[in-house]
């Protein structure tokens, strides 16, 4: 996915991949943050990289991204 993206491949990040093999990647709880954690920027970079992810994915004949995982 890194590679689909563009990003480069860090050694931390694939740590991170290595530590959570079982796909558990969700904070628990369902508590809601007081305040909103991302800038404008942030927001539009994320929105542009699920949609890119969903199109490489519909391009294979893939499903594509859960309706869910778009920002709302």
């Amino acid at each position: 996915m890194i590679n689909l993206l563009g990003l480069p491949v860090l050694a931390d990040r694939l740590l991170c991949v290595e530590g959570q093999k079982d796909g558990n990647f969700k904070r628990s709880g369902l508590r809601k943050l007081e305040y909103d954690p991302y800038t404008a920027d942030m927001r539009k970079m994320i929105s542009n990289y699920i949609r890119t992810v969903d199109a490489a994915l519909k391009q294979r004949n893939l499903s594509g991204v859960p309706e869910d995982y778009y920002p709302r």
